[in-house]
């Protein structure tokens, strides 16, 4: 058991009084009981919403190991062996907003403008020149926004990239509803709750500055010179919302490989696969053929340029060794591929800061 699990202490849930784990940097709890979300002072929250998820978590666990045994059919890897299933619901706060900004610079364009004529040579043309111009920019831009924000403080969080990426697409089109328990489609005691870590106001001032920032880069790439910016941000609502995803580590061999899925839409957002010696022999071996096709192809190909007879089976042969040439190094790229590893040990679990709401030890 960590320090951070040590230094825990237990609050009563307000909303069906089970003892919960409150470490130091909650600031909302979960109850991983009924799965109410509250605050350190026992205020429920309201405004408490999921993206349900569409898996159990024996399901997803068998579509994980069906993607698993999919994408190392061919590479000899033998049997893999889950060591860790865990489904898990990740915390993000979301703002909905009114966004207007108004900016104004200039631009600077060029345009060629029509002179004179001459004659030179006994014909006659037309003098041009380049002109600079510079074009006022007065422009506002309008949007109405959901933006999600992690709601975890220095957490290391395998794949946390497409995790974002993820929820970023589907608030956008607020598909996620208020929090009920019935939608888990598992126990809520076997489902690890992750507790949040940032305050509303901490989590508004930070997307409120994003949004800011997003629009003045926008301002900027559309003017030579910025002269003025102003963004007016109304909230229409913040809202804390758990996102689903489904965590697996997997033993092959001595090593250990870590996948991550969408919960909602069951897509692979992140994984480890092994890369074998039987596999980086049958990727060479394709990119050996290729080489060898490219070869033959080069010979009629030489004659027709030659005969200065570069016809229409010319330009196919051409089309078709430089495809070849592209299949051998993708296939050269893949065979020694640094995305999956094969030596790298896993170092971190999920999370380095993974802390259940359930008692029990944490997962670093």
């Amino acid at each position: 058991m960590s320090n951070l699990s040590a230094q825990s202490t237990k609050i009563s849930c307000p909303n069906c009084g089970a003892a919960v784990d409150l470490n130091p940097e909650d600031v909302v709890v979960i109850c991983p009981y009924c799965g109410s979300a509250f605050t350190r002072a026992q205020q429920e929250i309201k405004d408490h919403k999921i993206v349900p998820p569409s898996y159990s978590k024996a399901e997803a666990e068998k579509k994980i190991f069906e993607w698993i045994r999919k994408k190392t059919r061919f590479r000899g890897t033998g049997t893999v062996q889950a060591i860790k299933v865990e489904k898990i619901l990740v915390p993000f706060w979301v703002m909905a907003s009114s966004v207007e900004t108004h900016y104004v610079g200039y631009r600077q364009t060029t345009r060629e403008e029509t002179g004179g004529t001459f004659s030179s040579g006994g014909k006659e043309q037309r003098t041009t020149r380049t002109i600079t111009v510079y074009e006022p920019v007065d422009k506002i831009i309008r949007e109405e926004r959901n933006d999600p924000l992690l709601c975890r403080m220095g957490a290391t969080i395998f794949g946390i990239k497409e995790i974002n990426e993820a929820v970023k697409k589907v608030v956008k089109y607020g598909v996620y509803e208020d929090f009920n328990v019935e939608k888990l489609k598992d126990r809520p005691e076997e489902i690890s709750f992750l507790s949040g870590e940032i305050k509303q106001s901490e989590a508004k001032e930070i997307i409120e500055t994003s949004i800011q920032d997003e629009h003045r880069a926008k301002a900027r790439a559309d003017t030579t010179e910025l002269f003025d910016c102003r963004t007016k941000i109304t909230v229409k609502g913040m809202d804390f919302l758990h996102y689903p995803i489904v965590y697996v580590e997997y033993v092959h061999g001595r090593e250990t490989y870590r996948v991550v899925m969408d919960g909602y839409n069951g897509q692979i957002l992140a994984a480890e696969i092994p890369i074998t010696t039987r596999f980086r022999l049958i990727a060479e071996m394709g990119a050996v053929f290729s080489l060898l096709g490219i070869f033959v192809l080069s010979f009629p190909l030489y004659n027709q340029l030659a005969e200065e007879q570069f016809g229409f089976w010319g330009f196919v042969y051409g089309v078709f060794a430089g495809f070849l040439l592209l299949l051998g190094m993708k296939a050269n790229a893949t065979a020694w591929s640094t995305e999956s590893r094969t030596k790298e040990k896993l170092k971190k679990p999920l999370f380095s800061l993974l802390r259940k709401t359930q008692g029990g030890d944490n997962n670093e």
